[in-house]
């Protein structure tokens, strides 16, 4: 549920401003996103994938243009055919990022546990 400040209307209007050559997606694209996803994705993020549509080729390889949208937004985002809904089969974490993580693994545990495994605890 949106906080009860929420208003998409002025995001899109504010990250227009601080992101004045993003390419959006269209309303087709966010139709498409929902239908993949199963799911209404929430006005705030409609909203911003109408002034992003987060893809790197849109920057033409500036680093600090990436940079700029990240901080506008607040985060580094999935572009929208990117998105997934993430569940205990789908939150994975690639072994660049999780090679050095420890795992417990339970002493009765048939199988040892794995970083990124629903299975595993860190």
């Amino acid at each position: 549920m949106p906080a009860p400040s929420a208003d998409p209307e002025l995001l899109e209007r504010t990250l227009r401003e601080r992101l004045p050559g993003a390419v959006g997606v269209t309303e087709a694209e966010i139709t498409a996103a929902e239908a993949r996803l199963g799911v209404t994705l929430p006005d705030e993020l409609k909203a911003l994938y109408r002034v992003t549509r987060a893809q790197w080729e849109d920057l033409g390889d500036d680093y600090e243009a990436g940079q700029r949208e990240c901080m506008a937004v607040g985060c580094e985002l999935f572009a929208p055919d990117d998105l997934y809904i993430a569940d205990a089969s789908s939150r994975h974490c690639r072994r660049e990022f999780a090679a050095m993580e420890a795992v417990t693994t339970s002493p009765g545990a048939a199988v040892q546990g794995l970083v990124g495994s629903p299975g595993g605890r860190r």
